[in-house]
């Protein structure tokens, strides 16, 4: 079975310390069905040492070694999937722990007032009403009665229920084991040592097996949160439990009770550094994901080679513009820029020598432009520009500066490659007007207007007019 699980784990993409705490486990709940089988024996063949502690006179109760028995074995019969057994078994626990519940409330007397004799004789048989020495005691009862409802909601497919059902059990038999470490009397009540261990090893395993989901996941998985929990949890309760036996001690040794107060004082002030350490631990490690994440955002929206924006960026930015020129009422201009007879250099230089001619171009562009202007690589050797509050005119201005600069710039002394010594741009320009949002449509204007300058003759610039609704095409 445990090599199945372990299958499944590696199927469902589960990490290592998960797989480890499921099969952990059902090991757990195995054990606790082989030690109830064992307490089993000890009653079968009056072997007290089985099943009573005698230094304290406390054994484990025939009603508690039955809920053992079922509770075991309805975990265990989850990971075969069967669950309509499992809530049979599982409801069983639930009628019996509930009923001894009612018993402890109510008293034995009000049952066997109400049924009839031959039911209150099975009833007395498995309860002990009458014992008032060896009883199943409330905190054992609250116990099975939390792991019934635990196993009950795994097989209602609610595993964070189930979870906070197999926490609230778990902190049963973490108490009676407190009470004996502290001799505390009123912490383990009539809760065995035998069944405390039987408690643990159950509350455990339960919560180990519902390791692939929950809080239990998020405590296990190999992340920041998850290191952070389980070094918390660790710290955390070692610290509180070792220090209140000091304290237990120190006022069973002088007498002195204020200690109790410098306990509660202390803890406070644990708590506070924890959560400090917590808060510098998380910002730190929150800061390496801040970073990360503008760093994956910057990717996304830049092109690696010429570090301007990429068509995402371009038309993420557009969007911004457009808001706000919403407000001005402002014209806009688009202009789309070529490299001319780009493919015959990368022929005849290699693409090394193009990929430096784009970054010389893209800085020549980048450079005539103001701040507000928003300048992107549309993909290959075009680039697309966005002029906010400009008119037709004022944008044809700044292409041809564009155009004469690149063409005056000596592209051999610049990269030091084997290259061409000039390079020639192609623009084509259009305007959006303040009437107007339509993006898309300005652009395809300004692509046909550098459609028209290449036919032209390249290492030109053209606008956008109806003339040229019908010419488009690459060259």
């Amino acid at each position: 079975m445990h090599t199945s699980l372990s299958s499944k784990a590696v199927r469902d993409n589960r990490h290592e310390l998960i797989i480890k705490a499921i099969k952990l486990g059902y090991k757990l709940l195995f054990s606790s069905l082989l030690l109830s089988l064992l307490v089993l024996i000890g009653y079968v063949f009056n072997v007290d040492f089985f099943y009573r502690h005698f230094s304290l006179d406390l054994a484990v109760h025939r009603l508690t070694l039955i809920c053992t028995l079922l509770t075991s074995t309805s975990f265990i019969l989850i990971a075969y999937h069967k669950n309509k057994l499992v809530q049979l078994i599982s409801t069983s626990v639930f009628i019996l722990t509930a009923i001894r519940l009612f018993d402890y409330l109510l008293g034995p007397q009000f049952i066997f007032n109400n049924l009839p004799y031959y039911i209150a004789d099975i009833f007395n048989l498995i309860f002990d009403m009458h014992e008032e020495k060896n009883i199943m005691g409330l905190n054992t009862t609250i116990m099975f009665l939390l792991l019934s409802l635990s196993s009950l909601m795994r097989t209602l497919n609610k595993p964070n229920a189930s979870q906070i059902f197999g926490f609230l059990s778990l902190s049963i038999p973490t108490i009676s084991i407190t009470g004996y470490v502290f001799n505390l009397s009123e912490f383990y009540g009539s809760m065995s040592p035998v069944t405390t261990v039987y408690g643990l090893i159950i509350s455990i395993g339960v919560l180990c097996i519902s390791a692939h989901k929950g809080a239990i996941k998020a405590m296990l998985l190999p992340t920041f949160g998850g290191r952070l929990a389980r070094y918390l949890s660790i710290i955390g309760y070692s610290y509180c439990f070792g220090l209140g036996y000091l304290a237990i001690k120190s006022i069973d040794e002088f007498g002195n009770t204020s200690l109790f107060g410098a306990y509660v004082v202390a803890m406070c002030w644990f708590i506070i550094l924890i959560l400090a350490v917590s808060a510098l631990t998380y910002e730190k490690e929150d800061k390496s994901r801040r970073f990360m994440e503008k760093y994956l955002l910057q990717l996304s929206r830049e092109d690696p080679l010429t570090a301007l924006y990429n068509r995402r960026g371009f038309y993420e930015e557009i969007g911004k513009e457009i808001k706000r020129r919403k407000r001005k009422e402002s014209n806009a201009c688009f202009i789309i820029i070529d490299i001319d007879s780009f493919k015959k250099i990368n022929d005849q230089f290699g693409h090394g020598v193009g990929d430096e001619i784009l970054k010389l171009i893209a800085n020549i562009i980048k450079n005539n432009l103001r701040s507000t202007d928003i300048i992107c690589r549309l993909g290959g050797e075009e680039f697309a520009v966005m002029l906010p509050d400009t008119d037709i005119q004022e944008c044809c201005e700044i292409s041809e500066r564009i155009r004469a600069k690149v063409r005056g710039t000596n592209v051999k002394s610049k990269i030091r490659f084997n290259s061409p010594e000039f390079v020639s741009i192609s623009i084509g320009c259009s305007l959006l007007p303040s009437s107007s949002s339509n993006v898309n449509e300005t652009l395809e204007k300004a692509d046909k207007a550098l459609y028209e300058a290449k036919i032209k003759g390249r290492n030109r610039v053209c606008i956008y007019d109806d003339s040229l609704k019908k010419k488009s095409g690459p060259i």
